[in-house]
């Protein structure tokens, strides 16, 4: 019952924004942003970092993890103002104790 919960409270979502685009512009939906912390397995470290993505859904408060792709390094996904702009997996998850 739990797996089935929280499997239809993750939605999965990858899509490429370019910084500074607002891929919101006259539509519904918000910027979310995050402090998260990456490793760079390059350089074998982890960093925190301020996250940002564009949110379609801000009404159903869902939080959100970025992963970058293995081989991709962090500061190569997330630009300088924090929006991703690289490859990798974007995962929202709903509300509730099933994070």
């Amino acid at each position: 019952m739990r797996a089935a919960l929280s499997g239809a409270c993750m939605l999965m979502l990858a899509w490429p924004v370019l910084a500074g685009e607002d891929p919101g512009a006259g539509a519904d939906g918000a910027w979310a942003q995050r402090v998260q912390i990456l490793y760079d397995a390059e350089a074998r470290s982890v960093m925190r970092k301020v996250v940002r993505v564009w949110d379609p859904h801000p009404h159903l408060n869902l939080d959100f993890v970025w992963e970058p792709a293995p081989g991709q390094s962090p500061e190569s996904t997330v630009a300088a103002d924090g929006t991703v702009n690289g490859k990798g997996k974007l995962v929202w998850r709903g509300p509730g104790p099933y994070r």
